[in-house]
């Protein structure tokens, strides 16, 4: 990012990434799982488009003006459906519509492994891909690299991924099912 991705507003120090940032962060400096989502969708946009600085055009005092107005970013050219339809569902208004991460490695899990060893593009017409392997190393189990996540932690009961609506927490341990149902709006 360069120094004009940022934005400082109020009696606010810190220079905030705006253009990354869900409406509620901006709003009510709410930093969770749920906003990580929409930046994610964001950097999803970023690498279907090549790079490209998102919201192009748009200045970031105007980003929030045009979310809350239920615009979002078109789809980067050349980008497949199915991943714009993941961008879009990052971007959802209300965060407990947005899909979860979970959600997103499954859609893109389903997505590589359909067959597809081709990307169409406008330059070179259709470029080859190897298709990516998975492969394990010997010895080594899938799950060894993970730690039991404690109940209690410096951060609390919820620990330092909490889902709650509260400044600095990230994710939570358990969740009510409910919070998984892709709940898709479009505008």
């Amino acid at each position: 990012m360069h120094e004009s991705d940022y934005y400082t507003s109020g009696d606010v120090q810190a220079k905030l990434p705006i253009k990354w940032m869900a409406p509620e962060s901006m709003e009510r400096r709410v930093y969770n799982a749920r906003t990580d989502v929409w930046s994610y969708g964001v950097l999803l946009w970023e690498i279907f488009g090549k790079g490209s600085k998102p919201y192009p055009g748009i200045p970031n005092q105007d980003v929030y003006d045009f979310l809350k107005s239920g615009q979002r970013m078109a789809a980067p050219k050349n980008c497949p459906p199915e991943i714009y339809g993941i961008m879009v569902r990052c971007w959802q208004d209300n965060p407990k519509s947005r899909c979860t991460f979970v959600q997103v490695a499954n859609e893109l899990e389903e997505l590589l492994e359909e067959d597809r060893d081709y990307v169409a593009t406008p330059s070179a017409g259709v470029v080859g891909m190897r298709p990516i392997e998975h492969r394990e190393e010997p010895g080594v189990k899938d799950d060894s690299y993970l730690v039991p996540m404690q109940q209690e932690t410096a951060f609390g009961a919820d620990g330092p991924c909490s889902d709650g609506e509260t400044s600095g927490s990230h994710a939570t341990a358990a969740h009510d099912p409910s919070d998984y149902v892709n709940k898709i709006v479009i505008r």
